[in-house]
């Protein structure tokens, strides 16, 4: 989506995930809990503890497999790297309830640019649809695999109140909205 020139579509599955129309991607309605591979719950995604993560890799752009491009894969970071990440935290929803969280198994962190088709520009400053994916009042950041250049130590994350994507560092934690591949 442009910012301004898309119309927002969206269809709530019933099953604590979105299917974005206009892109085909399935997404959590929230965000994930500090228990890997589960979203928090509740009508405006306010029960549960927020999960914050670290980046998958701080010193390579290894994140979803490998290339940095959202494409669901094998980590090739290493153990070390690969535990308690973006990575990690959403790869656990595909076998987290048994069959995979909605039904799907091919959970991943979102890149920025699929991250910015969940934003809503025109009347809503630019936050993630709150009809949709509630919290986006609260103040914090989410995580996208899109690294600020590659080898560095920084990757992009959305400021859920406005919707502005800002270079952070691949160590802080912050938490993450998996979205799945149609």
């Amino acid at each position: 989506n442009n910012p301004g020139t898309t119309t927002l579509s969206f269809t709530d599955l019933g099953n604590e995930t979105i299917r974005d129309n206009n892109t085909g991607f399935i997404w959590m309605r929230c965000i994930l809990s500090n228990v890997s591979g589960v979203p928090r719950t509740g009508a405006t995604c306010n029960t549960g503890t927020i999960g914050n993560y670290p980046y998958c890799n701080s010193a390579t752009n290894d994140c979803n497999g490998g290339s940095g491009t959202g494409i669901y894969g094998v980590f090739t970071g290493g153990a070390s790297q690969s535990s308690n990440t973006i990575w990690k935290a959403c790869n656990d929803a595909n076998t987290n309830p048994s069959g995979g969280f909605g039904g799907r198994i091919n959970w991943r962190a979102p890149t920025s640019q699929e991250m910015v088709t969940i934003l809503s520009y025109l009347g809503n400053g630019g936050k993630p649809h709150s009809t949709y994916f509630p919290m986006a009042a609260y103040n914090f950041y989410s995580w996208t695999t899109t690294q600020f250049a590659v080898g560095t130590t920084l990757a992009y994350a959305i400021w859920n109140t406005t919707g502005g994507m800002e270079d952070q560092n691949k160590g802080n934690l912050y938490a993450v909205r998996c979205v799945s591949s149609p």
